[in-house]
């Protein structure tokens, strides 16, 4: 617990200057209420010993009381730091737009590379897609299933608007 003489605001700590763009204020007992019920929303524990312990005359400076003590600052503050433990604390989603599939050298049902021999219309290991219908049907069988492959083919699928030519 901090020293509390009558030189220093209870508030910011800080001594008194006798200036005019800092005036001092002696709080009343509303405003050590007021005080208390603030110290204790924002976990401050400091202020609220000295305040439990009923000192004579507290002496605040009077921009620091009116920071202190404004409701609508307060809410603000809390709702942002609330915001910002639920930004951390929720898991990060992937979204198929942020996953880049090349469809030219990619196999669209295991995600691996599938390189073709340009000198043979199919080699041993791919087939190239060659009517439309094929994504109409592979769409219902995907359906069918409900496996977290065939959730990612039936993205995959979804992104793509022309099988043949992609």
């Amino acid at each position: 617990m901090f020293q509390y003489t009558e030189s220093l605001c209870v508030i910011c700590r800080i001594p008194f200057t006798e200036t005019p763009t800092r005036p001092k204020t002696k709080m009343t007992d509303k405003g050590l209420d007021s005080l208390a019920v603030y110290s204790d929303w924002k976990g401050d524990t400091e202020l609220q010993e000295l305040l439990f312990s009923k000192p004579e005359v507290v002496m605040v400076h009077d921009d620091c009381r009116k920071a202190y003590t404004n409701k609508r600052r307060f809410e603000q503050a809390s709702r942002s730091s609330s915001a910002a433990d639920e930004k951390e604390s929720a898991p990060t989603k992937t979204l198929r737009s942020s996953v880049t599939f090349d469809w030219k050298t990619n196999c669209f049902f295991c995600g691996k590379s599938a390189t073709k021999d340009s000198r043979y219309r199919e080699s041993k290991n791919t087939v190239s897609v060659e009517t439309l219908e094929i994504k109409t049907y592979l769409l219902r069988e995907c359906g069918n299933r409900i496996d977290p492959w065939t959730l990612e083919v039936k993205g995959r699928l979804n992104t793509c608007n022309d099988l043949v030519a992609a």
